[in-house]
């Protein structure tokens, strides 16, 4: 049943393609009527100022409606199926027509400079400290994070997501630098007045830690 459903057209398909048919026929029928008005006019042996104007419109309504059809026609087939030249242009030119597109997004939308561009105006991280500033947020932010650990603690019990997550983490491990990290942050603590005192209290933590966990 479900290989069948997609060669049954949808409601929305359905109605769509009575719209199209009925506008075909709309068009069609003013077109007509336009051409029926203009020869009608050109009948009349002694035409007054009404008729002109009938037969002017008449006749402007029939070129406009004759080259709207033939301009549409012409971006997705060949009017009439003849070979007329610069017709059926989509068809014929979709690749170049695709490639063209994908330039101009790439070009004005997805340029590095564009992009870092719009992020230096966004300003993310400035908007996001200040939205986890509010306490509400910052409340449903950790119970939203609390509540998912648990899943990610157990999902390290697969063996895929822990092969991922080592090969993820571990390739950039083994490429970082730590010894100048390291030796900038003991710096910047031994220059520090307080280092003794933190210091101090790290070991104090270390060792209750130790104590309660022996």
């Amino acid at each position: 049943m479900s290989a069948l459903s997609g060669l049954v057209p949808s409601d929305t398909t359905e109605r769509q393609r009575r719209a199209l048919r009925r506008n075909r026929w709309l068009a069609t029928s003013l077109l007509l009527a336009a051409a029926t008005a203009f020869f009608a006019t050109r009948l009349v042996p002694e035409p007054g100022l009404w008729v002109l104007l009938l037969r002017a419109g008449a006749e402007a309504a029939v070129v406009g409606g004759l080259a709207d059809w033939f301009a549409v026609t012409a971006l997705f087939r060949h009017p009439l199926g003849l070979p007329i030249p610069h017709t059926a242009i989509i068809p014929r030119s979709k690749d170049r027509i695709g490639a063209g597109l994908g330039d101009f997004v790439e070009r004005n939308f997805l340029a590095p400079e564009i992009i870092a561009a719009k992020l230096r105006e966004f300003a993310p991280a400035r908007r996001f400290a200040a939205w986890l500033a509010q306490p509400e947020n910052a409340h449903g932010a950790a119970d939203q994070i609390a509540a998912a650990l648990p899943y990610v603690i157990h999902s390290l019990d697969d063996r895929a997501v822990r092969d991922f997550v080592a090969r993820s983490f571990g390739e950039q491990l083994k490429e970082l630098d730590l010894a100048p990290m390291v030796g900038r942050l003991i710096t910047l603590f031994t220059a520090s007045p307080q280092f003794d005192a933190l210091f101090g209290r790290a070991l104090d933590a270390v060792q209750t830690a130790l104590a309660a966990n022996a």
